[in-house]
């Protein structure tokens, strides 16, 4: 009996997240999205002047040390990709993102690595 409610606990876990996306997406696949979803929120967590040497169109600039006191300016109705220069700070406001405004993660993805502009 054991064994059959832990398979079906396995089969339940497993549908839930069989459509989610993945959280971390490559550079190449951080292109595609931004060319292919619209009403895309970017957030660029780098810093204000790295932002203003070369950002995604449309991009708005959080640095990740302004994460927590920014994060009700990020819509819970959109999706989301942040971005970062090298994939490490975009981490670090995920988890902030992750503690704070937990309920926004259905919608949000993050490009593991340099993004493509």
């Amino acid at each position: 009996m054991k064994k059959i409610f832990l398979c079906l606990m396995l089969l339940i876990t497993a549908a839930c997240f069989e459509n989610a996306p993945a959280v971390a997406v490559s550079p190449e696949e951080g292109r595609k999205i931004v060319a292919s979803t619209p009403d895309l929120f970017l957030i660029d967590v780098r810093k204000p002047e790295l932002f203003a040497q070369k950002h995604y169109p449309d991009a708005v600039n959080i640095p990740v040390s302004e994460m927590g006191s920014q994060i009700y300016t990020i819509p819970a109705d959109r999706p989301i990709l942040m971005y970062c220069r090298s994939g490490n700070s975009v981490k670090t406001a995920y988890a902030i993102l992750k503690k704070l405004r937990p309920e926004l993660l259905k919608n949000v993805r993050y490009i593991n690595g340099t993004p493509l502009f």
